[in-house]
């Protein structure tokens, strides 16, 4: 028996994971993250992740927001996402969640993703409901010549500004 898909999601369990965050009240869990659709946790440049996880929602929550927080492997931070709103999360219930990261814009090399579930108020706090550091590694590599066949050096840094765009040109006369 063989499997004839190329490419399965890649899962991670939370059941047992360690939390020791003292600001978070675990009134959900996530218990699985992974990513849809991913054979390996390599990524081409320019590509954005599907990512789904699983959350226990030990309280009833009138809305929840995912925040993550990618970093180098050497826990360099390199930047923070969040998602909108997500509504109707029952007591003693499970939901998979799925979204999409844009990593576009990710210089090639090695990162890892925290997953935060929170929810802000209008005062600039936020109640935490759970947080999985590491929860995710990945890697960004450059196959298609985006780069003109460059080799991404570190000393560049981890971010991929958007191509330079030419907004006008005119030929100069020499002086005379």
């Amino acid at each position: 028996y063989s499997n004839l898909s190329s490419s399965h999601d890649i899962v991670r369990n939370y059941d047992d994971y360690l939390r020791n965050d003292t600001q978070t009240n675990y009134k959900a869990l996530i218990k699985k993250a992974g990513f849809l659709n991913l054979s390996d946790n390599v990524i081409e440049l320019g590509s954005k992740l599907n990512i789904f996880i699983n959350v226990h929602f030990n309280e009833k929550i009138e809305n929840i927001y995912i925040r993550c927080i990618l970093s180098k492997l050497d826990k360099t931070p390199v930047g923070i996402s969040m998602s909108q709103e997500i509504a109707g999360c029952r007591d003693s219930f499970d939901k998979k969640i799925e979204f999409e990261l844009d990593t576009s814009f990710i210089a090639p090399g090695k990162y890892s993703l925290m997953l935060i579930l929170f929810k802000p108020d209008h005062f600039g706090n936020q109640e935490k409901f759970d947080m999985i550091e590491n929860a995710l590694d990945f890697e960004v590599i450059s196959t298609k010549g985006q780069l003109y066949n460059w080799e991404w050096k570190s000393n560049w840094g981890t971010i991929l500004i958007p191509e330079i765009r030419i907004l006008n040109m005119e030929d100069m006369k020499g002086a005379e």
